[in-house]
């Protein structure tokens, strides 16, 4: 399935491989993720998280997730976005919709592994029955950082994805409520970099201030910034290249008052792209530092 592909690899390239210091100062080495393909460990873990979800019990789905884990899906029907407490809210409501779940996981699993850190992909077929009803079928994907706390693994970072669900209905559609007006979206601005580089260019400066005057203004706001880097290049490298982008961002804002609590940095490296085809009009598109509102 080439979208799978394109899109665990991609995934495998979400982590923040350590703290990259900027031009000028002293550089800690970096240990570099190891493949484990079917790493059994993981696979053990990934199966039983499944039997969680179909289980419908938050409780039991809960001591796989980090207190503070950010969670999202890509195209779903059921979109969430949660981080932190509002992780069980999303579960508690996402497994009252439900009647009965099935998940079956993909044969194999891509795992790459740090002695503090590991990254997993892998595909799966979802098939249940809503309370009202409607079934539904799909094929997707389900990509996670682990981190190692107080000697457990436990996921800080997860996307569930695939095609839009087929759903069968079984009642004509309710009629739809009005809804009330959309809060203001805040929403933080892109930083660019040349190639090969992560110095911030002027207009990333007045990108970067920009953003540092929305988060004065909204101080409960925290953020996860991503790096990211075009295709050309090793992976591994560019999994560090992504990640300095996202530090020189995070120190960027932290220099100008912004506290460093309130910002995450990842790394993405170059395998999930923004713009797609080859040459410089895509690729400077891809070579970014793209901030994501993970708390309001």
């Amino acid at each position: 399935m080439p979208a799978l592909t394109r899109d665990a690899v991609s995934l495998l390239a979400a982590a923040a491989l350590g703290c990259i210091v900027l031009a000028g100062c002293v550089t800690p080495t970096i240990q570099p993720a190891v493949s484990v393909p079917t790493d059994p460990q993981f696979r053990d873990r990934l199966d039983m998280l499944a039997r969680a979800f179909e289980s419908m019990s938050a409780d039991n789905a809960l001591p796989f997730y980090a207190q503070d884990a950010y969670s999202v899906s890509f195209d779903l029907p059921y979109a969430f976005d949660p981080t932190g407490d509002d992780h069980l809210r999303t579960l508690q409501l996402f497994f009252a919709t439900l009647r009965s779940i099935r998940l079956e996981p993909g044969a194999s699993i891509e795992v790459w592994t740090t002695e503090e850190r590991a990254w997993t992909t892998r595909s799966y077929k979802a098939i249940g029955t809503l309370k009202n009803g409607d079934t539904f079928a799909f094929d997707g994907w389900h990509s996670a950082i682990w981190e190692k706390r107080a000697g457990v693994w436990v996921i800080v970072y997860e996307h569930f994805g695939g095609p839009e669900a087929k759903l069968a209905s079984a009642a004509p559609p309710p009629v739809p409520r009005p809804t009330p007006p959309p809060a203001p979206e805040l929403r933080l601005r892109d930083v660019f970099f040349e190639y090969d580089k992560w110095d911030i260019r002027p207009d990333g400066v007045q990108n970067l201030r920009a953003n540092v005057e929305l988060l004065k203004a909204n101080p409960t706001v925290e953020v996860t910034i991503e790096g990211y880097c075009d295709e050309r290049g090793t992976a591994g490298y560019n999994l560090q290249l992504g990640q300095k982008r996202a530090d020189a961002v995070k120190e960027f804002l932290a220099s100008n008052g912004i506290a460093a609590g309130r910002l995450k940095t990842l790394s993405f490296g170059k395998g999930r792209t923004f713009a797609r085809g080859p040459g410089e009009p895509a690729w400077g598109l891809n070579r970014r530092a793209h901030s994501v509102i993970t708390k309001r």
